[in-house]
C-alpha cells in the first residue's frame, strides 16, 4: 500500500469516528474491528489493502481520534 492510499484510508476511517461510535476502545473494536459492513465498504473503496493494513488504519485512526478530543477538554476523566 502506497502512502497516499494510506492516507486516504486513514481519512476516511478518522471522519467516520465520533463519541458513540469510538467512545471507548470496546465500542470502537464492536463498530469497526467487527463490523463485516465497514470491512465490506473499505474494501470496496480501497480494493488493493491487505486485512491487516486495514486494520492497523483503523488503530491508527482510532488513536489519533482519541488524542485529539482528550486535548479539548470534553475527557470525562475525574481530577483527583
Amino acid at each position: 500500500m502506497d502512502p497516499t492510499t494510506a492516507d486516504r484510508l486513514f481519512r476516511h476511517i478518522y471522519q467516520a469516528l465520533d463519541h458513540d461510535n469510538a467512545a471507548d476502545l470496546e465500542t470502537f473494536g464492536r463498530n469497526f474491528l467487527q463490523n463485516g459492513k465497514i470491512w465490506d465498504a473499505l474494501a470496496d473503496l480501497f480494493p488493493d489493502i491487505k486485512p491487516s493494513e486495514l486494520r492497523a488504519a483503523m488503530m491508527r485512526a482510532f488513536d489519533q481520534w482519541t488524542r485529539d478530543h482528550a486535548a479539548c477538554g470534553h475527557d470525562h476523566h475525574h481530577h483527583h
